[in-house]
């Protein structure tokens, strides 16, 4: 599961990288310009888990905000009604967006840039 964490300015990586070691947690991305960073926990955990852990990164005053990344793989029992996607799997139709790694020609169609923090 992941989590996008925005550092208060002037806050150094080291730090981030403590508090994020606190949760088990490791930076896999982040945005140097802007203080973001893209937090990767690989146990699995429950919403209520999630939210938690999220309450105790803001608690930090080193820490300005941080959201759930929700667009990790969640399983759930669901049946689609929708006849058009019914009968087809979505990475027969769309197989370039569903690989879950959005390529670079994706993020410069949509006019997104995202830039790699030295690991």
């Amino acid at each position: 599961m992941r989590f996008l964490l925005t550092a208060q300015e002037g806050t150094a990586r080291e730090e981030i990288e403590k508090i994020v070691s606190e949760i088990n947690g490791v930076i896999v991305g982040c945005i140097e310009i802007t203080n973001d960073y893209q937090i990767e926990i690989s146990e699995a955990k429950t919403v209520s888990e999630l939210n938690e852990i999220a309450e105790q990164l803001k608690a930090n005053d080193a820490v300005d905000d941080v959201t759930i990344h929700y667009l990790d793989e969640m399983e759930f029992d669901a049946i689609p009604n929708d006849s058009d996607w019914a009968s087809e799997e979505w990475s027969s139709k769309y197989p370039e967006e569903s690989t879950g790694v959005l390529k670079q020609s994706m993020l410069w169609k949509h006019g997104n840039i995202i830039m790699k923090c030295p690991m």
